[in-house]
C-alpha cells in the first residue's frame, strides 16, 4: 500500500538525506565538531549529520491498530520551505518558524491519539513512549503547531530521563552529552514507517546553538 503523504508535497531538494536522529554525543565530539565515520559530513555549523540506526517497533500491549495506512507530517521552516524546524524555537513560542502552523496535522485522524516512541542507540531500556493528540475533543484536528509541541514535551522528557539514569551506554558513539538539550534539536517529520503502523517515531537531527 503506498504511503499517503500529507500536504504539502515536498520536492527530493527540500528535505535532508539525513532522516534520523542526529548523534550529538560526547563520544563524537571534537574541538572543531564531531569526527567519526568517512560518511559523516560536517555542516557549516561544525557538526556532523549523521543517521541513526532505528529500533524495531512493536506496538505497546495496549495500543491497537487503528492507522491502516503509512502516514508523514513534514515540519517545514517558513523562511527557507525546507524541512526542519529547532525544537528550541518551538519552546520559545515561535509559531512563525513553522510553515503552515495551523494547517491539520494529519487529514486522516481513525483514533483521537497516536502512539508516539523515542529510542536512542545505546539506551534501549530508557525509551520513551506517550500519547499524542491529533483530534481535540471539541472535534477539532490538532494542527502541525500542536503536534510539534507536543513532540518537544517528549523530548523534554526522554532527555530528562537519560540525564538522570546511572545507566551505562552500551553505544559510545551515541553517548548523551550531560548538556545537550532538545534545544539542541531540529525537528524534521514524524511517521509510523519504521516497523509498525500504530507507532510513531520523529526524525530530527543535531543543530548548534547561536
Amino acid at each position: 500500500m503506498n504511503p499517503i503523504m500529507m500536504h504539502p508535497v515536498l520536492r527530493p531538494s527540500q528535505c535532508s538525506s539525513y532522516s534520523a536522529l542526529a548523534g550529538a554525543t560526547d563520544a563524537s565530539r571534537t574541538q572543531s565538531g564531531f569526527s567519526g565515520k568517512e560518511n559523516r559530513k560536517p555542516n557549516h555549523q561544525g557538526y556532523s549529520r549523521v543517521v541513526v540506526p532505528k529500533m524495531p517497533l512493536t506496538p505497546s500491549p495496549s495500543s491497537a491498530l487503528h492507522w491502516s495506512q503509512k502516514l508523514s507530517v513534514d515540519f517545514l521552516c517558513a523562511t527557507t520551505r525546507k524541512c526542519g524546524v529547532r525544537l528550541l524555537d518551538i519552546k520559545m513560542g515561535k509559531k512563525a518558524c513553522l510553515l503552515y502552523p495551523d494547517a491539520p496535522a494529519f487529514n486522516v485522524t481513525p483514533t483521537s491519539t497516536v502512539e508516539f516512541r523515542i529510542l536512542w542507540p545505546g539506551y534501549a531500556h530508557l525509551g520513551y513512549t506517550t500519547r499524542i493528540t491529533v483530534l481535540h475533543r471539541d472535534g477539532r484536528p490538532a494542527t502541525r503547531w500542536d503536534l510539534a509541541r507536543e513532540i518537544l514535551s517528549a523530548y523534554d522528557a526522554f532527555l530528562e530521563r537519560v540525564h538522570h539514569s546511572r545507566y551505562v551506554y552500551d553505544a559510545p558513539t551515541w553517548r548523551v552529552s550531560p548538556s545537550f538539550t532538545s534545544a539542541d534539536l531540529k525537528l524534521l517529520s514524524i511517521s509510523n514507517y519504521d516497523g509498525h503502523l500504530a507507532v510513531f517515531q520523529a526524525d530530527v537531527e543535531i543543530v548548534s546553538r547561536r
